[in-house]
């Protein structure tokens, strides 16, 4: 082989840097192109390697002697990361074993009814009692019933929430009336919305049960009535005060309020007669204009010292 090419071939090798040069041929190298080939070596020894190469050129020369360049894409060789190798290790499974917990057991603390600070009621001890005391009491009710104890001895259900009203428009007070039956149908008054006081008790049913010791009663007489108390006075009627009855003669029945009223027929019969006891009068009960009217008690009402 030339000297030449083989020199030329090892300069062009150091400026590829590194870039392979491969002879192919047939015959055993001579001696001359044995040492061509070790000064080759050292030249390629002492060039220097550039760090990057922006051109590239492969030459192969073949056994015939045709050479062939292959040219790699121009720009800058870029190295991709490898990524990273995350190791799986089949480990082998392990059941966790299901611990049933203690059953602790809630003790169970009974705790005793609340029962409420009120006092026990009692009923009245003279329920049935009919007997009215001027200014004390009328039947069982005294100044000092309440309304719990007529819900104690009656029942909640015979009684009836009501309100009484003063003559002229002069104040309202609560009232509570009890229907105890036939006969027997009282309206307490209250002196406030507490209902823990009674200031009056009143009846205005005809035949009542209720009655003084005398045998005064709601539906007696006139004529009757001033054979039972003698000498008395009666307001005139169609007015606030209409029929109130004066006792300022009979001491012993303070604290009884006695109303007297005329029946419609009478009024009807003798429409003369009662205009003659109508309005703001004061008239004898011994009067003879009471004789052509059908005169009686109308109400009666303990009012409580």
């Amino acid at each position: 082989m030339n000297l030449k090419v083989l020199l030329a071939s090892a300069i062009v090798t150091g400026c590829l840097g590194g870039a392979a040069v491969t002879y192919f041929t047939t015959q055993a190298p001579s001696s001359e192109d044995a040492a061509a080939s070790i000064v080759a070596a050292k030249m390629m020894t002492k060039s220097p390697q550039p760090k990057t190469i922006e051109t590239a050129q492969t030459v192969a020369v073949s056994s015939t002697g045709n050479r062939s360049t292959t040219t790699p894409p121009t720009g800058p060789i870029v190295s991709t990361p490898k990524p990273p190798v995350i190791e799986v290790r089949d480990e082998p499974f392990v059941e966790t074993p299901i611990v049933d917990a203690p059953v602790v057991e809630t003790p169970v603390v009974k705790v005793p009814p609340v029962t409420p600070n009120t006092p026990t009621v009692k009923p009245l001890s003279d329920a049935m009692s009919n007997v009215i005391v001027p200014g004390q009491r009328f039947g069982s009710i005294t100044a000092k019933t309440t309304h719990a104890e007529l819900v104690a001895t009656y029942g909640q259900a015979k009684l009836e929430d009501s309100i009484t009203y003063g003559p002229e428009g002069m104040g309202q007070w609560p009232a509570t009336i009890v229907n105890m039956g036939p006969g027997q149908q009282v309206k307490v008054t209250w002196t406030d919305q507490t209902r823990s006081q009674v200031t009056r008790a009143q009846t205005t049913q005809d035949n009542s049960a209720w009655r003084t010791a005398d045998g005064l009663k709601v539906g007696l007489p006139l004529a009757s009535m001033r054979q039972m108390i003698g000498k008395f006075e009666i307001l005139g009627f169609e007015w606030d005060y209409a029929g109130r009855v004066l006792l300022k003669h009979q001491p012993r029945l303070q604290g009884l309020m006695l109303s007297m009223r005329v029946s419609p027929d009478s009024i009807q019969q003798n429409p003369t007669a009662y205009q003659q006891v109508m309005g703001d009068q004061i008239i004898p009960a011994s009067d003879a204009r009471w004789q052509s009217l059908d005169t009686r008690i109308g109400s009666m009402e303990v009012l409580f010292k």
